[in-house]
């Protein structure tokens, strides 16, 4: 009996200390540490673009840079193959607008003046000839121009005025009437139109242009869309297969907002009353309309039709952000239901995984792209300043000043330095020019000690990818000044030796500057700014304008913010912010750390060791109750 009972308060006591360890276990959870960073300001592209089988990326401050295919000169560099990573085209003016078609290029200059650069076997760079060209080459003819589109063969123009211009092939009169210059074959007989000049095609005030494989839209101002051209997929939104020579409403459709025009079918975001709308039609043979339940193959639409994106927005009303439409698939940026973030969605072709989502299935409806780093999985991200789909790559460009691209890759198109494919989308090398800085209302703090030194302190900026340094300058009321570097200290000092003669009677202002390694040597006026003032000490608060009648105004961050980036209010680094790795780009060491499951491990070890003690004393005691209750009835029989 004595056995029985110290076995039970053992498996009482093993039992108590079991549970209480698996309590622990259940409140236990990996925790990834988050680094610090800073953040500002960015390049933010005007917009991407993507041709057949080359890219363009257009910055905000007017730089032009090309990528990809480059067999006919359509990147504008002469004596090269192909370039597979983003190279700076050199333009007279600054590029206010880029459109890419099958094998050449368009450039809209701030000026209003078009360019095109290329093959030209169809007219399409406008010049009057068909020979190609390796350097941009004047577009005559033209009004001044807001907005430009590239077909495959063909060339569109938005002039100012409203009116809208076409040149290059006119073979499926996606450039109407007149015909133009007749191709004919060896035969004589006659194989389709070209336009080498630009030609008036729509007389009435347009606010949108679009250019697909063979055919062509423009967006009345009061939101009608009208298409012409090719039909031979439905992809003019008329009910037909029949082509047009003049421009045909898309039948069903109200208050369009944007369009975005693939090779075979047509993106379209309608907005009323505060919500937008998808509508998709045109060819569907792989999925590129997003229709659910539709079936590919051979399948097409011949009417605008809604995409359903209520798994996305969470049955509240859309708001649409980008749309783009490639040579079989398509990408839409749609907001969060919070309206701070996006989701990617893509849809249609996938054979060489330029939807990004890790795989080459093709896809019939739309799909979130998602990202995982260590622990972390999302599919809401920063909002995207532009997106781009090509013949058979897609670009991103995030608000966070990144670019990556995923797809077809054999001609550089993808931009990183091979040409190899990607199904998931990949960081994309291009320069940070965007300005580290502060949030309106940052402040430094200036002070003067009992021995006459003068020390300045302030809170970090912010920048999106790192931080260099801060320069401090210092400015007396007597005109003496000072600049002194501060490295990445938040704080700087001045010894008296360094102070001008009678300090103490002077007024003092501080101005500190942020950068990082592209802008540390832009001028100090460039950059984001605060500012304090040191009054003497017998002077008051309202003396500051007697001493600093011009004293300095800070530049916040949004001064320069020509984007949809800001700071995260805690100030850590986020690493999914962008659904590709950034590690690259940041370093390993200043993203989250992948959590230590170490510890985790060794208490699993330990609850197995208990559970196993646990059940050897279950059998310890089973045992000992048999050999009891056996013990019993012998002793039972006996009497």
């Amino acid at each position: 009996m004595r056995t029985i009972a110290a076995t039970r308060f053992l498996y009482v006591r093993y039992k108590a200390l079991t549970l209480c360890l698996l309590i622990a276990l259940a409140f236990l959870r990996p925790v990834a540490v988050c680094a610090q960073t800073a953040s500002g300001d960015m390049i933010r592209p005007v917009q991407l673009a993507a041709g057949s089988s080359h890219s363009a990326m257009l910055l905000q401050d007017g730089s032009l840079w090309l990528w990809g295919d480059n067999t006919y000169g359509q990147l504008g560099f002469a004596g090269e193959d192909y370039v597979d990573a983003p190279r700076r085209l050199l333009l007279a003016g600054k590029a206010a607008a880029v459109s890419l078609g099958a094998s050449h290029t368009l450039i809209l200059t701030d000026s209003g003046v078009v360019y095109a650069v290329g093959r030209n076997t169809f007219g399409q760079l406008g010049d009057g000839t068909t020979i190609q060209s390796e350097k941009p080459v004047l577009v005559a003819g033209l009004p001044p121009v807001k907005s430009i589109a590239a077909g495959s063969l063909h060339s569109l123009a938005l002039a100012q005025d409203g009116s809208v211009w076409g040149w290059g092939d006119n073979s499926h009169f996606q450039l109407g009437e007149p015909y133009g210059e007749a191709i004919k074959d060896t035969q004589g007989s006659t194989v389709g139109y070209r336009q080498k000049a630009p030609v008036k095609i729509v007389f009435e005030k347009a606010a949108a242009i679009a250019a697909g494989g063979q055919f062509s839209l423009y967006l009345r101002q009061d939101g009608q869309l009208y298409a012409w051209g090719d039909n031979s997929r439905g992809q003019l939104g008329d009910g037909t297969v029949q082509t047009r020579s003049r421009p045909a409403a898309v039948v069903g459709l109200a208050q369009v907002r944007t369009v975005a025009a693939g090779y075979q079918h047509v993106l379209a975001v309608t907005s009323q009353n505060g919500q937008d709308s998808l509508y998709t039609w045109g060819d569907h043979s792989s999925g590129q309309l997003g229709l659910a339940g539709m079936p590919a193959g051979n399948a097409m639409q011949m009417l605008p039709r809604q995409v359903d994106l209520s798994t996305y927005t969470g049955g509240e009303p859309a708001q649409i952000g980008q749309i783009s439409a490639g040579y079989a698939h398509a990408a839409a940026a749609v907001y969060d239901p919070d309206k701070t973030r996006q989701r990617l969605l893509v849809w249609g072709d996938n054979a060489y995984g330029q939807l990004g989502l890790g795989h080459t299935r093709l896809q019939t409806q739309p799909q979130a792209v998602s990202a995982r780093y260590n622990d972390q999985v999302s599919e809401i991200f920063l909002p995207f300043d532009a997106l781009a789909c090509g013949g058979f790559h897609t670009l991103v460009y995030s608000s966070k000043g990144l670019l990556a691209a995923s797809g077809l890759g054999d001609k550089g198109q993808l931009g990183t330095f091979s040409v190899v494919n990607r199904n998931r989308l990949t960081s994309v090398q291009i320069p940070d020019q965007i300005k580290p800085g502060w949030t309106a209302g940052a402040t430094p703090s200036i002070r003067r000690d009992a021995s006459g030194s003068v020390h300045v302190r302030w809170p970090m900026a912010e920048d999106n990818i790192r931080l260099a340094g801060y320069t401090v300058r210092f400015l007396w009321s007597d005109g003496s000044s000072l600049t002194r570097s501060a490295g990445l200290d938040q704080e700087i000092s001045l010894m008296e030796t360094e102070l001008p003669p009678s300090y103490a009677q002077l007024a003092l202002e501080a101005v500190v500057y942020a950068f990082d390694e592209i802008s540390r040597p832009a001028p100090l006026d460039s950059l984001s700014s605060i500012a304090a003032i040191l009054l003497p000490e017998d002077a008051s608060d309202l003396a500051a304008e007697v001493f600093f009648p011009d004293r300095h105004e800070p530049v916040p961050l949004a001064e320069h913010a020509q984007h949809n980036w800001r700071p995260p209010g805690t100030g850590l680094l986020e690493p999914l912010d962008v659904p590709w790795d950034v590690t690259a780009i940041y370093g390993a060491g200043a993203l989250p750390d992948a959590p230590d499951y170490r510890l985790l491990k060794l208490l699993a070890a330990a609850a197995l060791v208990w559970l196993l003690i646990l059940l050897l004393f279950w059998r310890i005691k089973s045992r000992t109750h048999d050999r009891q209750s056996l013990f019993q009835v012998m002793v039972r029989r006996i009497r």
